[in-house]
């Protein structure tokens, strides 16, 4: 079973979490309840739940407050946020807290039951994850000594220079190269397990990925080369060694058969980059400099290549913002049409390529540039992107995470999409609040309700007071009533209506429930109205 938590300070929405959920048929156990942030950190460190359902407004500690706490102590949980505060600052907070969902009150039962099962599936997930993990961690520390992949990575960055205490350390670590080898590559690997429609790979679930390739790639160049292989990032790293010409011709054929057939065993996308050859491990850095520069081009020319370093592609040039583009696309979001936004965004990304192909980071960063200009635009039109289901910060990570320029189009294209679609949305909503709005002021004199004007623009009650609640602020009953109150009011001040005859006039069938909402609405009777309006006008 897994154990959850629920800290709120409202006692009737503790209640219904706890006792509306049938928790035991989805192997879920309620281990507490607290009403505070300072109750709810002990409860969390006396029970260690796997999953919290907290509040972010509490007396004593916030439940942000409450779970930067739990952070520090160094307790692993999945948090649901609860919040009434649609605020960019509480999301961005709850993400900073690995918070797996955040929830708008009211929440419905439903909604929190799915992001409890959420919650639960990745705990699962990565409970699995780190199992396959540990297997591998431990197969690489039984056959490459932290030692061996320290003295490699300082090799690569360049931080040894003396040849004689390279081979002595060769030694030491029992590297396969010769001291009598001429000639030396790098050739990485750059591996993506992520599409661009889909959520970025995390670190952890590519790490068992990466070191099966790492072995795969050892196993490739073993019959004919002597090599040592590890991994950074996303990418496997061969520091080879080339004995002859015959090998340094045969090195892109074996490279292509072993990036055959690590895609036919894994769901990856594999780029090669090769370096130039050096003559010395200590010049080995500039062929690892090369080879990233190498695979770098696949970003225009596309993954799945082998690519081979050309000076020609490493000059460096400076790239001037293309405002113009922005503009189109932005004004592309106003016309409301799907296929001229993505065009807009093509053409966008034409021009970054047409003024000379600008390296990788340089488009990530006028991309990063774009996007907040449309966040702007998000911003100033008042569009809640979280309403559905933008995480900016993951947003953000995506685009960083693009390996082709292909995907970098597609990953904004649709980010921009889904805004088109929301601006739809939202003018849908507005439209049939507005119509609601309309009949209300029409028809008030008459016996409506809110299946009457559901009925009109047929949707289900609920949902109309949904939206309507939403759109004014009001539920559909509190401004019927208070529209009608205040045609009263001015019934009772312009005419000498009797008070019945007022309350049959703006629709209440029944005078004394009239009675009592004019009281509730202006705290006075009826009566007491009109004469508080007469004395006034006649002191005046």
């Amino acid at each position: 079973m897994y154990k959850v938590v629920i800290i709120d300070d409202e006692q009737e929405q503790v209640e219904g979490i706890k006792n509306v959920i049938d928790w035991e048929r989805y192997e879920l156990a309620i281990a507490g309840t607290a009403d505070n942030g300072v109750k709810g950190l002990e409860l969390i460190e006396r029970t260690l739940p796997e999953i919290a359902i907290v509040d972010i407004k509490m007396p004593l500690m916030s439940g942000l407050e409450m779970l930067e706490e739990v952070r520090k102590r160094g307790i692993k949980l999945q948090s649901i946020i609860l919040s009434g505060y649609d605020d960019f600052y509480f999301a961005q907070k709850a993400i900073t807290l690995q918070t797996s969902n955040y929830l708008l009150k009211p929440c419905r039962p439903e909604q929190i039951l799915q992001s409890v099962l959420k919650a639960k599936n990745l705990i699962v997930e990565e409970r699995r994850k780190s199992a396959v993990l540990k297997d591998y961690q431990d197969l690489i520390r039984e056959n490459l000594p932290v030692l061996k992949e320290k003295f490699l990575t300082d090799l690569l960055k360049g931080n040894l220079s003396d040849q004689a205490a390279i081979e002595q350390k060769m030694v030491c670590y029992g590297l396969p190269f010769s001291a009598l080898t001429s000639e030396y590559n790098v050739v990485l690997f750059s591996c993506h397990c992520w599409a661009a429609g889909e959520q970025p790979a995390p670190v952890k679930t590519e790490e068992y990925l990466l070191l099966a390739v790492m072995e795969l790639v050892k196993q490739g160049l073993a019959p004919e080369h002597r090599c040592e292989v590890l991994y950074e990032r996303e990418w496997v790293i061969a520091i080879i060694e080339i004995r002859d010409g015959a090998c340094r011709q045969e090195l892109p054929l074996q490279l292509e058969k072993i990036k055959q057939h690590i895609e036919q065993l894994y769901d990856l996308s594999i780029t090669v980059g090769i370096g130039g050859p050096v003559s010395s491990l200590a010049l080995i850095w500039r062929s690892y400099q090369q080879a990233a520069t190498a695979v770098e081009t696949g970003f225009f020319a596309g993954d799945q290549q082998i690519i081979m370093y050309d000076p020609q592609r490493a000059t460096g040039h400076k790239y001037l913002y293309p405002f113009q583009e922005v503009k189109k696309v932005l004004l592309s979001l106003e016309t409301g049409d799907e296929e001229a936004v993505q065009a807009a965004v093509e053409k966008f990304f034409q021009s970054l390529v047409l003024a000379g192909n600008p390296g990788k980071r340089e488009i990530q960063q006028l991309s990063l540039t774009l996007v907040s200009n449309i966040l702007q635009y998000c911003f100033d039109q008042n569009i809640d992107l979280e309403r559905n289901g933008t995480d900016i910060l993951q947003f953000f990570d995506r685009i960083l995470q693009a390996n082709t320029l292909q995907q970098l189009q597609e990953i904004i294209g649709l980010f921009l999409t889904g805004i088109v679609r929301q601006l739809a949305a939202d003018r849908e909503r507005n439209n049939i609040v507005q119509f609601a709005i309309d009949y209300i002021k029409e028809n008030y004199q008459s016996n409506i309700n809110l299946q009457t004007i559901a009925e009109q623009v047929n949707y289900s009650p609920s949902y109309l007071s949904f939206l309507f609640k939403q759109e004014t602020g009001k539920n559909f009953v509190d401004y019927l009533n208070h529209y009608r109150i205040e045609q009263a009011k001015k019934l009772l001040r312009d005419t000498n209506a009797k008070n019945y005859e007022i309350a049959y006039q703006v629709g209440y069938q029944d005078e004394k429930y009239f009675y009592q909402i004019f009281k509730k609405y202006t705290g006075l009777t009826a009566s007491q109205y009109r004469e508080s309006f007469r004395l006034s006008k006649k002191n005046s």
